[in-house]
């Protein structure tokens, strides 16, 4: 009998350790995925950076990957020709071109301007409030910025097998509820 009473007491102890440590588990996860999305915009903008410098397409210095003339910020990690490029790793490609999140977190990209000189990047969680919380913005400025995802404009990033963003966010969107949480 005594040791039916020690069992059922260590197994109550692990249900109300499991209870407190589970939800202690998604917040680190969520945090974890979070700042792996900082660094997985910031790494897209120093590659595009890069890119920009040394005119991959032929086509002159100063034009980003995009979409007129390659596959868009995938030729980060390999060109339409097929050359590597490694400016980017696959899993954020992958994350890229939405067949699979890296870290919790699709991306997507705008390219703008005519001469294209312009960009835009936007993390977006795969799972609100079970992969992230927050989405993370930068552009060719460098500085990157988040906001609580259910909170995300239209057209801009949203949620859900993120589409495309169409346009770079403007100082007047920036400036409502958007945080600067670092600088490239």
């Amino acid at each position: 009998m005594r040791t039916v009473v020690i069992g059922v007491a260590s197994v109550v102890v692990l249900l109300v350790l499991a209870a407190i440590a589970v939800p202690n588990l998604t917040g680190s996860r969520i945090a974890s995925n979070e700042t792996s999305a900082i660094a997985s915009v910031l790494i897209i903008q120093a590659g595009q950076a890069t890119f920009r410098k040394a005119d991959y397409y032929g086509v002159g210095e100063g034009v980003y990957a995009n979409e007129r003339d390659g596959n868009g910020i995938v030729d980060l990690y390999e060109l339409p020709d097929g050359k590597r490029m490694g400016l980017i790793d696959r899993s954020l490609a992958m994350a890229i071109t939405g067949e699979r999140p890296k870290a919790g977190y699709y991306v997507v990209a705008a390219i703008g301007g005519e001469a294209r000189t312009q960009f835009a990047v936007c993390a977006a969680p795969a799972s609100f409030g079970k992969s992230a919380r927050n989405v993370f913005y930068t552009d060719e400025s460098g500085t990157v910025y988040q906001i609580a995802a259910e909170w995300v404009y239209p057209g801009i990033c949203p949620g859900d097998r993120v589409p495309p963003i169409t346009r770079r966010l403007t100082e007047e969107q920036l400036s409502t509820g958007w945080i600067a949480v670092g600088d490239g």
